[in-house]
C-alpha cells in the first residue's frame, strides 16, 4: 500500500494564482519495515556455537583426567583445570555446576568406554566361556595400564568425596555387576537348585574384580596386563563353574 501526501501547487491562469493539491507518492520502501529474518548462525574456526560449548567441554573433562588422575580430585582446583585446558574460568561453569559434577562425568565416560570394550572383546572372542572371560579381562587391564590417570580416577578418586559422588560411583558399579551378570551367568539362570542368585553373585565378582584392579594400579601396574587378566579370568570362569 502507498501513501500520498499532499502540498500546495500554485498555478497562473489568467492572472489570476489558483491553489490545487498534487498527491506525491511515498514509496513502499521507505513506509513498511521489510520482512523479519533469522539471524545467521556466527562460528568461529568452522564450530557454530553448539560445537564450540561441546569442544570446551570436551577440553575440561581431558583436563580433569590428567589432574585428577595425577595430583588428585582434591588437591585440583577449578582453576587448575581451566588452565590445564586452556580456558579461563567462565567457561567451566558453561557445562559444569561444580567440581563434583565435573568429576562424576569423568568417571561415566570412562567406565562407559571400559564397558563397551569388553563387551565388545567378548563378542569377538571364541566360543569357550574361558576364551571370552580372558578376552574382556585383557580389554580392562590393557585400558587401565594404557592411561594410569583414568585408572586413578575411576578406582580411588571417586571414593569418599560427598554423598552424591557416592551414589553416583555406587550406580556405576551397578551397571558393571549388571554386565557381568548378563556375560558370566548367561544361560545359567534356569540351575537354582543350590539357590543362589546371579544378581548378588554378579555383585561379588564385581567387588573381588574392582579389588584387584586397585591392588595392581598401586603397584604402578607391575605385573604384565595379560598376567593380571588370567586371574580376573580365572575368577569369572570359577563363579561359572561353581554355580
Amino acid at each position: 500500500m502507498t501513501l500520498s501526501n499532499v502540498r500546495a501547487h500554485f498555478t497562473s491562469d489568467n492572472g489570476q494564482c489558483q491553489y490545487s493539491p498534487v498527491k506525491q507518492t511515498i514509496p513502499n520502501t521507505l513506509t513498511s519495515a521489510p520482512p523479519p529474518t533469522e539471524p545467521a548462525e556466527r562460528t568461529y574456526r568452522g564450530l557454530n556455537v553448539g560445537q564450540r560449548v561441546q569442544e570446551r567441554r570436551t577440553r575440561l573433562i581431558e583436563a580433569a583426567i590428567k589432574l585428577y588422575g595425577t595430583a588428585g580430585y582434591h588437591a585440583t582446583s577449578v582453576k587448575a583445570v581451566c588452565m590445564q585446558a586452556g580456558l579461563t574460568e567462565r567457561y567451566f561453569y558453561e557445562s559444569f555446576a561444580n567440581s563434583d559434577a565435573l568429576l562424576c562425568t569423568c568417571c561415566e565416560q570412562l567406565m562407559d568406554v571400559q564397558r563397551a570394550k569388553a563387551r565388545k572383546a567378548y563378542e569377538n572372542a571364541g566360543e569357550e566361556m574361558e576364551q571370552r572371560l580372558q578376552a574382556m579381562a585383557e580389554s580392562y587391564a590393557e585400558l587401565l595400564a594404557a592411561n594410569p590417570e583414568a585408572a586413578r580416577l575411576t578406582l580411588f578418586e571417586m571414593e569418599g568425596v560427598s554423598p552424591v559422588v557416592d551414589r553416583f560411583l555406587h550406580a556405576q558399579l551397578a551397571k558393571t555387576a549388571v554386565q557381568i551378570e548378563e556375560v558370566v551367568f548367561s544361560g545359567l539362570h534356569a540351575r537354582t537348585r543350590q539357590g543362589l542368585q546371579p544378581a548378588l553373585l554378579a555383585i561379588g565378582l564385581m567387588g573381588a574384580l574392582y579389588q584387584l584392579a586397585k591392588e595392581w594400579t598401586r603397584t604402578d601396574f607391575e605385573l604384565p596386563a595379560k598376567e593380571i587378566a588370567r586371574h580376573i579370568a580365572a575368577l569369572g570362569a570359577g563363579a561359572a563353574k561353581g554355580w
